[in-house]
């Protein structure tokens, strides 16, 4: 199949789901015949998590100093003849496009990178072929000032007693 149709796997996600690249030309009607569910094409819109869609809310446009702190899921493209070469030409699209202070937090396939990305380049970052996501970094846990109940016997003892009879 992969000669003949001049396609190239790039990931395999659970449930039996396969991430391919085809060339633009390639005839869908030629899977009707291979038991497979569904064949849709993702664009850079939709490899974009939703908070992360510039127009996509009541906030005003970006401005060009704007930058997000976001996760940038890669595929590891499973018959890679030269991985590493892949793997860097993925860093260079993404450092073309603007994106700053990548570090991968583990290095197991999928590629997840943590990068700072102009707002204006978000799509830029999500159309290169190899990305396969583009999310926010979940902001810190904010912690309590306060305990949530009193510590000290002498707080108890502030307190009424009720009686029940």
């Amino acid at each position: 199949m992969e000669h003949a149709w001049h396609a190239r796997l790039l990931d395999y996600l659970p449930l039996n789901t396969y991430v391919v690249a085809f060339p633009a030309s390639f005839n869908r009607q030629l899977l009707m015949g291979y038991n497979v569910r569904s064949v849709f094409q993702l664009d850079a819109e939709q490899r974009l998590a939703p908070a992360l869609r510039v127009g996509s809310g009541p906030s005003p446009a970006p401005g060009p100093d704007e930058a997000a702190e976001v996760l940038i899921e890669t595929v590891a493209v499973l018959n890679a003849p030269d991985p590493a070469a892949l793997r860097a030409a993925t860093r260079a699209g993404l450092g073309a496009a603007g994106a700053t202070g990548l570090v991968a937090p583990d290095s197991t396939p999928p590629q997840r990178l943590r990068a700072r990305v102009p707002l204006t380049k978000l799509r830029a970052v999500a159309a290169i072929p190899t990305v396969l996501r583009v999310e926010a970094v979940p902001a810190p846990p904010v912690r309590e000032s306060r305990p949530a109940r009193p510590t000290s016997k002498t707080s108890r003892k502030a307190r009424p007693r009720v009686r029940h009879r």
